[in-house]
């Protein structure tokens, strides 16, 4: 058996829900929810999604500069280069060790392409970053777009923020 459905009534108004009573019991409750809904209405996910993507792009580029810059360490050191070596082959032995060596070598050897592909790869990627970071902050702000002042033109000054920024 099922219970009775009460009819509906338009003069009686309907009870607001919980998040509603709330909003007006607490003001800094219903300052969240506006900001969320600003969020929303600003489609903050979209961006947030943009720059993460490009922030987790960059990370392999980065990395790429790191061993780049740590290839010209070690070749301009040749006892660390020997320290470094020796630890190795003496913590793995057998043919990992010694693959593990040339491999290390081999890094060395190629420190100068490794760099410019990881910083080449590692200025597109944080170009990218910083035309969603603008266009979100524009997005957010409410700021109308202006005219393209030309892709070259964005770009340079997107650098320049980049650097700047860093």
């Amino acid at each position: 058996m099922t219970p009775p459905v009460e009819p509906v009534n338009p003069d009686k108004p309907d009870k607001p829900g919980i998040l509603d009573r709330l909003r007006t019991r607490y003001h800094w409750f219903d300052h969240v929810m506006r900001a969320q809904e600003r969020y929303q209405d600003s489609k903050g996910d979209f961006y947030a999604a943009g720059i993460t993507y490009f922030t987790i792009f960059a990370l392999f580029p980065m990395l790429m500069v790191g061993f780049a810059i740590g290839g010209f360490i070690l070749a301009n050191q040749p006892d660390l280069l020997a320290e470094v070596q020796g630890r190795i082959k003496s913590t793995i032995t057998g043919d990992i060790g010694q693959q593990l060596v040339e491999l290390m070598d081999s890094a060395i050897k190629s420190r100068t392409s490794v760099g410019i592909i990881g910083l080449a790869t590692a200025a597109w990627a944080g170009l990218g970053w910083m035309a969603n970071l603008r266009e979100a902050l524009s997005q957010m702000w409410g700021m109308a777009r202006h005219e393209s002042k030309g892709f070259l033109r964005t770009k340079l000054s997107d650098l320049t923020a980049m650097v700047g920024l860093f």
